[in-house]
């Protein structure tokens, strides 16, 4: 797909799924945020972010509701594009997340430099941080400046109760992994709304 259109048609239709769950009457009123992740092809589209928009207003979806996630290497290999689309969707509101930050051995100047709200930190870091020295200094590393320049964290790959402990000891906002729930359908989450 990442080498035809059609990723560009499927990140579109994920992307209008994920605001029609938001509009749902049951998710407003539980204040559910969704995240979506985009390709590298729909990051260089100039238009993504003027149609986003659009279809949030549309729904009367407020855009601190959706952001958007890309990894480290798309943001490397389109840097000028992340950053428009980032500051387009950031100043609207929406959160920009630049996952798995570190898998690619990322630069803490991607951060400076792109406008995001969330940095997730690669799991590659996060399994081990209760055993190993080394990844509960990276955490620290990338936990220190991700909270100077304004941004939250997440930890990924939370898969056990004492990553939780030792994670927000090193001041991580938030985690995602089997140990804190499993992916499910997106008509059964808003069903136990």
């Amino acid at each position: 797909a990442e080498r035809t259109d059609l990723v560009l048609d499927l990140d579109r239709w994920v992307l209008q799924h994920a605001v029609q769950a938001l509009a749902n009457p049951r998710a407003q009123a539980a204040g559910l945020r969704l995240e979506v992740n985009v390709s590298a092809r729909s990051l260089e589209n100039p238009d993504l972010g003027r149609w986003i928009l659009e279809r949030l207003k549309e729904a009367e979806v407020a855009p601190a509701r959706l952001g958007l996630e890309i990894t480290e290497t798309t943001a490397i290999k389109s840097l000028d594009a992340a950053r428009l689309l980032a500051t387009r969707l950031t100043e609207a509101g929406c959160g920009f997340a630049l996952d798995d930050f570190g898998a690619g051995f990322g630069s803490f100047s991607y951060l400076k430099y792109l406008p995001f709200t969330t940095v997730k930190i690669a799991g590659e870091f996060v399994r081990q941080v209760d055993d190993h020295d080394v990844d509960r200094a990276l955490v620290t590393a990338v936990v220190g400046v991700a909270h100077q320049l304004g941004m939250r964290t997440v930890a990924e790959q939370v898969d056990r109760p004492a990553l939780v402990t030792h994670l927000r000891a090193l001041g991580v906002d938030d985690g995602q992994g089997f140990h804190l729930g499993r992916p499910r359908p997106l008509e059964a989450l808003l069903a136990e709304l």
